[in-house]
């Protein structure tokens, strides 16, 4: 992922959520379907891994 001045690396499972932020996926389903691919995606984890991606201004969330 680009930012500016800035390149992110994404492991396999941040790409994966990165892939599944859709606009129609809540982080709840997001995290579910993630869980189903992966063995240790705790609660939470997709949450902190998007809300560290909005802080570094590489994602914008939409709340409706």
């Amino acid at each position: 992922m680009l930012s500016p001045e800035t390149v992110l690396v994404l492991n396999a499972t941040g790409a994966a959520i990165v892939q599944l932020c859709d606009s129609n996926r809540t982080i709840a389903e997001i995290s579910a379907e993630l869980r189903g691919q992966f063995d240790q995606v705790a609660d939470g984890d997709v949450q902190s891994f998007v809300a560290a991606l909005v802080t570094k201004h590489s994602m914008e969330v939409s709340h409706g």
